[in-house]
């Protein structure tokens, strides 16, 4: 599901989790969601921005004009943001893997609650796991465990 679609089941399970925890905490929790995954959680990171007002850029052709829109959807209060954490630790290639986004942005200093942390394909070569020979698997293994 992304973020700009509110599903009933989502959106009713997570402002009933958020609501059952304000009767027994002094204040709302801090949250932190760490997804270590392949790909770059785009739909996760974009309900972590809807915490903040922002202009969105609606997906629309190239040959069309841009447009925007304001977009804010906290879940109880203005402060979520700040209580808030997103990191996401994914491959990036450009724009040749999908989804395409999850690039590392220092300077974007508004949403200092979300880190992507970008690692390199190891090979481009496609080939199976099983295919490889097993150096050539030890040595991607030795390689990829350098990243971090």
């Amino acid at each position: 599901a992304y973020a700009r679609h509110e599903y009933g089941r989502m959106a009713q399970s997570r402002k009933r989790f958020v609501s059952s925890c304000l009767p027994t905490l002094s204040r709302p929790p801090r949250i932190a969601i760490v997804d270590i995954d392949i790909h770059h959680g785009n739909g996760t990171e974009e309900i972590v921005r809807n915490l903040r007002p922002h202009q969105t850029f609606l997906p629309l052709p190239s040959s069309w004009a841009p447009q925007s829109k304001l977009s804010y959807k906290p879940w109880l209060n203005e402060d979520d943001a700040d209580e808030t954490l997103f990191a996401s630790v994914h491959l990036f290639n450009n724009e040749d893997f999908y989804p395409g986004s999850g690039q590392e942005n220092p300077d974007d200093i508004e949403y200092n609650n979300i880190v992507n942390i970008t690692l390199t394909p190891i090979s481009t070569e496609g080939k199976l796991k099983s295919s490889l020979s097993k150096a050539k698997r030890e040595d991607f293994c030795h390689r990829a465990s350098q990243e971090f």
